[in-house]
């Protein structure tokens, strides 16, 4: 019995890796997926990311035919702090639908996660 789209769609899992843009520079910094949620996403890198910057974060999905496929969702830094050697931030997105981004919501309903994104795990958002 064949899948149907919706049903692969609930199977693919979210690629660690992911990119961040920076539209008024053209600005890309590399980072890893830390949370994920209807909010916003958490990751950690080895720049520091202002916040209040816009930022366009380029999201790539692992299909179960081990395909990564990119999704965009663009995003406001709500906090950065230093963490060991490098840097975690929240970035919550603005105008998540599923016209735009099928991948990230049917993950998103399927694994049901955290808040995600903007919340710092150790008190309020704040930068260092």
């Amino acid at each position: 019995m064949r899948q149907n789209y919706r049903q692969k769609l609930e199977q693919t899992q979210v690629y660690p890796q992911l990119e961040l843009q920076f539209p008024e520079d053209s600005t890309r910094i590399k980072a890893d997926t830390t949370d994920i949620g209807h909010g916003g996403i958490g990751l950690s890198c080895n720049k520091r990311i202002p916040v209040g910057r816009e930022v366009i974060v380029k999201i790539g999905f692992l299909s179960p035919y081990q395909v990564i496929q990119f999704e965009t969702v663009v995003g406001v830094v709500k906090w950065c702090r230093t963490q060991g050697f490098g840097f975690v931030a929240g970035i919550e997105f603005k105008d998540l639908n599923s016209r735009e981004h099928p991948r990230l919501m049917a993950f998103l309903q399927q694994n049901s996660p955290s808040r995600g994104f903007a919340h710092d795990p150790n008190t309020h958002p704040h930068q260092d």
